[in-house]
């Protein structure tokens, strides 16, 4: 009997390592790190706009459209916070233009020229994340860089140039490419305050701008 149960026992402690030899012991999944859009960025963009800005002669009322269009190009960079499927953070732009046009003035001696050289805003952003894709909205202060020209038959030039506050509104989406650069599309509206200018012959004009832009812009997240 004795020999009997020691058979036995040894049989088992056999058959147990025989097991534990085979077993197959499986590393854990690795857990995908979920991703946020918290944190600070900066980009370079580029994009095209048109404006339009209505002269007013102070004297004898004439009015007239010259509509300005052209490239740009510049920086911007902010700070995201997210809250769950929610992000909002502040943003500020800079950028360098050649958006300009002519058109005749009302006096057929003169053609009258408008430029925007520069322009940036102060913006709050808020939207929609769904992982790795952005969906916002924009809105803010903005300051742009508006020149008038008039210029006589003979080649002579007038012109004046001002610092002009305003605001802009817009939207666009982002997503990330890799894990640091975000890739944007973006539309915005920008209405300039009021400003008068002295153009062709000493007259004094009233001016109202407004500018349309699309731009696409490329950042890396920290």
């Amino acid at each position: 009997m004795f020999k009997v149960t020691l058979l036995a026992t040894a049989l088992g402690f056999s058959a147990t390592a025989a097991l534990a030899a085979d077993a197959v012991v499986y590393d854990p999944l690795p857990v995908a790190e979920s991703f946020s859009w918290t944190g600070p960025y900066a980009g370079l963009q580029l994009g095209y706009g048109w404006a339009d800005t209505d002269w007013t002669y102070r004297t004898g009322g004439d009015t007239l459209d010259v509509d300005p269009e052209g490239v740009f190009g510049g920086l911007y960079a902010g700070y995201s916070f997210q809250f769950d499927s929610f992000v909002a953070g502040a943003e500020i732009e800079a950028s360098l233009a050649d958006i300009d046009g002519e058109t005749d003035c009302p006096s057929a001696l003169f053609d009258c020229r408008a430029e925007i050289d520069a322009f940036g805003s102060l913006r709050a952003r808020f939207g929609y994340a769904a992982d790795r894709f952005l969906v916002y909205g924009t809105g803010g202060l903005a300051l742009g860089h508006m020149e008038t020209e008039t210029e006589d038959f003979a080649g002579n030039v007038n012109s004046e140039s001002k610092v002009l506050l305003g605001y802009t509104v817009g939207g666009g989406v982002e997503t990330m490419l890799g894990s640091n650069f975000v890739l944007r599309a973006e539309y915005a509206y920008y209405d300039f305050e009021d400003a008068a200018f002295t153009v062709d012959a000493g007259n004094e004009i009233d001016t109202d701008l407004d500018m349309h832009t699309v731009r696409f812009g490329l950042a890396y997240k920290f």
